[in-house]
């Protein structure tokens, strides 16, 4: 392999790695909103509704996208670029500007076969559509292979 090939494929896993790093602080945005006393009761509430113990809530790193329209945008945006964040599905590209994706909902994560947090899927506190997943991007094919949720899905089915 020559040099220019090393360069170019050493370029395309950092940058690989440093869109799974934005899907971590994202989750670890999304977790911290759940803990949170007072924004994250709505998403507390949610769960308990759904039966899922908070064992469950810990152990999974559930999380919840508070309802507001650029709030994961503006803390995610010190360090990554909105470009990185629409092409992961974080947020989304209007007519007139960007907001978040995921709002007013109960996140889970979804993983690839390697056990790499790849997607979101959330569900809505209250209206439609019930279940949001992220889009198909360069770390998601749309297809979960090994999902460490499994056992948490009657819940949310």
């Amino acid at each position: 392999m020559d040099e220019q090939a090393v360069v170019g494929h050493e370029e395309i896993h950092n940058e690989v790695e440093q869109l799974h790093l934005i899907m971590e602080k994202a989750a670890a945005f999304f977790s911290d909103n759940l803990w949170d006393e007072e924004d994250g009761l709505r998403g507390r509430e949610k769960l308990t509704e759904l039966g899922i113990p908070e064992e469950i809530w810990e152990k999974s790193e559930l999380g919840y996208a508070l309802p507001k329209w650029d709030d994961l945008k503006n803390v995610l945006g010190n360090g990554c670029t909105i470009e990185d964040l629409i092409a992961l599905g974080l947020v989304v590209e209007g007519d007139k500007k960007t907001y978040d994706r995921f709002r007013d909902r109960v996140m889970f994560k979804l993983y690839d076969s390697n056990d790499r947090l790849v997607a979101f899927r959330g569900i809505a506190i209250e209206g439609e559509p019930k279940h949001l997943d992220s889009p198909v991007h360069e770390l998601f094919d749309g297809y979960v292979l090994a999902d460490p949720i499994d056992w948490t899905k009657p819940y949310w089915e």
